[in-house]
Order: C-alpha cells, then structure tokens, then sequence
C-alpha cells in the first residue's frame, strides 16, 4: 500500500522529536525583531499543527493549510487541546488559496522538496505570492542538492513500541532529489502488518530558487545556512540546508 504521509504523518512526532524547537529557534533567528510586527500568518504544509499554534499563542491569527486528512486531523486536535484558534484547511500547495492575505508565510522543515516534480517550484511561489500581502514576508527553508548527495538513508532501521521501520533512499540524477522509501512493520494480533509508503523529493539550486522567486514576485531575497540559524545541538552539517527569506513585492 502507497499511501504518502500516512503513517509518517501519524508517527511524526516519534520519528523527530525535535523539529518543532528546530523550527522555533530558526524562524525566531531570521526574523528577529520583525515577528512583532506581524499579525498574521499561514504555516503551509502545517503537519501537525506545531507552527501553526506557536504563532497563535503569540496572538497572530493563523491559517495552517496541508494535504494531509492524517495531520490536519492531528493539527485540529493540537490546537483544540492548545486553547488556540486555527484555521486549518486542506490544499496541495502547488493550487492553495488563502481567504485574506497575510503578512508572513511560513513553510518549514523542507516541505518544499516534497514536490513531485522540479517543475512544481513556480507553482507553489505564484499561489504563495497571491496570499502575501506586498510587503510580507516569505520564509521556508529547504534541503540542498548536497544534501541528497551525502544524508540519504541507505537502510536505516528505527524500532519502537508503536513501530518497526526500514528507511532507505534512491538518489535522483545529479543529487537533485531522492525517493525515500518507509518499510512500516505495524503490530497487530501478535503478529505485524507490513505496509510501504514511497515519497518522492526534489531539490533546486539555490541559483533556481532566486529566480523562480523573482518570477513570482518575491525580492530582496537573503539566504541562510541552516548551521547557522539551527541550535548547535542539532549538528547540522553546512551546505545541506539552505532557509529562505523573501519579501512580497508590490507590481
């Protein structure tokens, strides 16, 4: 069974616990002083919700959009139990549509790379400069082209209460993305219940990410090294992590 984003999305928060203080200390690193003048944001391919509620307990009213049924469910029942309100909505990002615009634009933890084709690039900056206001802000952060060349997991076993798992990756030509493949081993009756789940990942220059950002109407475009704006503790190694800040600009 090839179901994406099901079982990794009902296993999410096991398999990387540390995402979400990964996400807060970059995002506050980048935008610095500017977060307190924004008022809104739409987290984009939200997961499981972290994001999304952190800025709402900040105040901001928040949209979270995502194209997983299993992680918008665990993103409304995050929020609900966090006393926050979120707007969450279900949407590809390549056609997602917000009701108002906003000022900030968040879309975390290489979501990006989860694309179908390199191609699909272009289509999710047009729809994400239509729901930023000119003058917002766009930041979102992807893996590099280094770092499907050096990190994909040849046969990486992950055991667990819940789960039995096997992780391994086909490199695409010239590192420009990778196929992961998820070998679930789910208990059931005594016994296990296998179940494959195959995601495809893309990866862009970051020559292509300018220039698809300026297409779309982005600038001012300033880029980040994850080791950089990461904690330490995450060991991330340089190069294979690349955030992205941009503002809209008005035409």
């Amino acid at each position: 069974m090839n179901r994406p984003y099901a079982n990794l999305a009902r296993f999410y928060e096991l398999l990387v616990p540390g995402v979400p203080e990964m996400n807060r200390i970059a995002r506050e690193t980048i935008l610095g002083q500017r977060l307190r003048r924004i008022g809104s944001a739409c987290d984009l391919a939200c997961g499981n919700g972290a994001t999304a509620i952190d800025l709402a307990r900040r105040g901001l009213a928040v949209h979270a959009v995502d194209n997983s049924p299993v992680f918008l469910r665990a993103a409304r029942a995050n929020a609900q139990r966090a006393g926050v309100r979120v707007r969450v909505q279900r949407a590809d990002m390549r056609a997602f549509r917000l009701p108002e615009a906003v000022d900030l634009l968040l879309c975390e933890f290489a979501a990006l790379n989860n694309l179908d084709r390199r191609a699909d690039l272009p289509r999710v900056l047009r729809c994400a400069a239509r729901a930023v206001r000119p003058g917002g802000i766009l930041l979102f952060d992807v893996n590099t082209p280094h770092s499907f060349a050096t990190q994909i997991p040849r046969g990486e076993w992950v055991e667990r209460p819940e789960f039995k798992l096997v992780m391994r990756g086909t490199p695409h030509e010239r590192h420009l993305g990778a196929d992961l493949h998820l070998e679930w081993f789910l208990p059931r009756n005594g016994g296990y219940r296998h179940v494959r789940e195959s995601i495809r990942h893309v990866a862009w220059t970051e020559a292509e990410i300018r220039r698809a950002l300026r297409t779309a109407g982005f600038g001012r475009i300033r880029t980040f090294d994850g080791a950089d704006v990461r904690p330490e503790s995450m060991g991330t190694p340089r190069g294979t992590d690349l955030y992205v800040l941009a503002e809209r600009i008005e035409r």
